[in-house]
């Protein structure tokens, strides 16, 4: 029946959403995870008196930082509709 095609249809999409946040979950994870090494990198460099090589870290943090919001950007084109759809 109609209805029963429908419930299948939701339960495809929400199988395929679940597998996308988790991927997502991951690519997000990987930066997030280097920014706080590196944060916490710099940190101790800055306290050594070693700012120059704490700039480096810094100038890298920025690009894992966008790096990430890369990925959301993607995942937010991703979810709006098309023209066509609208």
């Amino acid at each position: 029946t109609a209805e029963l095609k429908d419930r299948l249809v939701q339960a495809n999409k929400l199988s395929s959403l679940g597998q996308i946040a988790a991927g997502v979950g991951h690519e997000i994870n990987q930066p997030l995870t280097a920014i706080g090494i590196r944060a916490q990198t710099g940190r101790k460099l800055i306290d050594k008196g070693r700012i120059d090589e704490a700039a480096k870290i810094f100038d890298e943090l920025s690009a894992l930082v966008a790096r990430a919001g890369a990925i959301t950007g993607e995942l937010r084109r991703f979810s709006r509709r098309t023209r066509r759809e609208r």
